[in-house]
């Protein structure tokens, strides 16, 4: 009997759309109902217009087709009511991930098929559903339970079941090994699931069919198509096995306690807390993970549930550090009349790079790492906010002002590198100062310079290095650009100043930007 499933679920994105009408049909009203005459468009972007991408049974019956222009569309549905959904490729790939966890009910192996199909390797799993038969029409009535009718295959290959679920005769097709080819036979060529050009240079020479495309020697297809139909033809009928990469469900790391009755004591909860941090600490360090953030819920008798939510600059498994940032938030936690479960969860983890740890006794202490730096800033954010700590990040970009920024202490995204490894002043001011300049020559090097009243003789300079503004953000100085100085003066200071230009002459406009503290 068949080891392989797949799963066609035609127009995916128009179901989706169907899904998500109906939720909000049923929440803005229990009476209401999602119209059964409304038509579903979904809308694509290209090259300024709007394109049909696909659309809904009774849409195709009305004329629509995918690729007309959304106005055609209108036209064509004038009379009728018309749901139009954006064309979100990316959400419906998730979507699709998210069906594939799901499916996980029926088969521990599953690969998501994008753009609309599962795959699923069913073998071994017959015994448990009562054979193959059952186990499929046990998947088809779920799917018709959750909203979404589908065409299901298995048969002996991925490939050959992929080819009965599209374009199979039946919505539900069963293939045994003995009859495999005589099925395959009548399917379009599109089935073998070839590329665009090989199926129509084979309908040049009008071969239709799977059963016309076997008559013609191997050697002529070879030479004529490619290494890449023999492929197929060899994973349809099983001559080269497939392996489908399936899908990794991420692990959850949830620990919880329900205590006897309502506990009030400050104690008990605390030490309760205590295990289970112990608990989860553990289980992260199974998988070689570390807390971004992690939630505790309470859930008390009188008041309802309460959440506190922590988040971490740096993942981390470091049990001190985390009970000190607990602790300090718990000191001011309200149990109302008390609590009777708590529950643990690391919301976001992230895999921890393993540490070389030391071969020998008193051997040189370790290279500090970020991870200090990342508890000193989980303190000072819990201790004053996280918006009173702020952290400076390199951002790609030759503008000196627009090469760094600021982001939040918990921030755990890595910043994009400096794109300039150039000399920069330690101090960039906020804003430009207009500055006079006097040089020796014309547009040379400046010899001396007036800044905040104060007359500066220039005894050392260095440029000038041409910064150019970025013409495509449609900034005011489109076409300007900046001519740097590194300059020192008779008092010992460093300073960084530079001449505007326009079109690539100067406007003998000076400013300072910066100073070497």
């Amino acid at each position: 009997m068949a080891k392989a499933l797949s799963i066609y679920l035609a127009r995916w994105p128009v179901r989706l759309a169907q899904r998500k009408q109906r939720r909000q049909a049923r929440t803005k009203d229990n009476s209401s109902k999602s119209p059964s005459d409304e038509s579903v468009l979904i809308v694509a972007s290209q090259r300024g217009k709007q394109i049909i991408a696909a659309c809904c049974e009774q849409a195709v019956q009305a004329g629509v087709r995918a690729g007309i222009t959304l106005a055609h569309a209108r036209a064509i549905l004038n009379d009728r009511r018309i749901l139009e959904a954006p064309h979100s490729p990316e959400d419906d790939e998730r979507s699709l991930q998210r069906l594939a966890r799901w499916a996980l009910h029926f088969a521990p192996t599953i690969a998501a098929d994008p753009p609309d199909g599962l795959l699923l390797d069913i073998t071994g799993c017959e015994r448990l559903f009562g054979g193959t038969i059952s186990q499929v029409r046990a998947i088809d009535a779920a799917l018709q339970r959750v909203g979404l009718p589908s065409r299901i295959a298995a048969a002996p290959t991925f490939g050959s079941a992929w080819a009965m679920a599209r374009y199979g005769p039946r919505r539900v097709s069963f293939v045994d090994d003995d009859d495999l080819r005589e099925r395959l036979a009548p399917l379009p060529v599109a089935a073998l699931r070839i590329d665009d050009a090989a199926r129509i240079a084979l309908s040049e020479i009008e071969v239709q069919t799977i059963g016309e495309l076997l008559a013609i020697p191997r050697r002529e297809l070879a030479a004529r198509y490619g290494a890449a139909l023999l492929l197929r033809i060899d994973q349809a009928y099983g001559d080269i096995e497939e392996r489908i990469e399936p899908i990794r469900t991420p692990p959850v790391f949830v620990v919880g306690h329900t205590f006897e009755g309502p506990v009030r004591r400050s104690d008990f909860v605390f030490a309760a807390i205590e295990r289970l941090l112990d608990d989860l600490l553990a289980m992260l360090a199974a998988h070689d993970h570390g807390l971004c953030e992690l939630s505790i819920l309470f859930d008390r008798v009188d008041a309802g549930p309460l959440s506190e939510s922590f988040c971490f600059s740096r993942p981390t498994r470091d049990r001190k550090h985390l009970w000190a940032l607990i602790h300090l938030r718990l000191d001011r936690l309200r149990l109302g009349c008390g609590v009777e479960e708590i529950t643990l969860r690391g919301e976001k983890t992230e895999r921890m790079q393993s540490r070389q740890i030391a071969m020998w006794q008193g051997a040189a202490a370790e290279a500090p790492d970020d991870a200090s730096l990342g508890r000193l800033l989980d303190r000072l954010t819990e201790k004053l906010g996280n918006e009173a700590v702020l952290t400076a990040s390199p951002f790609e970009s030759y503008l000196p002002e627009k090469a760094f920024g600021s982001s939040g202490g918990t921030a755990t995204k890595k910043p994009v590198a400096s794109v300039l490894l150039a000399d920069r002043p330690s101090r960039l001011f906020p804003k430009p100062e207009a500055i006079d300049v006097m040089a020796a020559v014309p547009d040379g090097p400046p010899a001396w310079m007036k800044w905040r009243g104060d007359d500066v003789r220039i005894i050392a300079s260095a440029g000038p290095e041409r910064i150019a503004l970025p013409w495509w953000t449609g900034e005011e100085a489109m076409h300007a650009a900046r001519d740097y100085y590194i300059v020192c003066d008779a008092r010992g200071r460093t300073l960084w100043i530079y001449r505007a230009c326009e079109e690539g002459a100067p406007t003998g406009e000076w400013f300072i930007h910066g100073v070497w503290v």
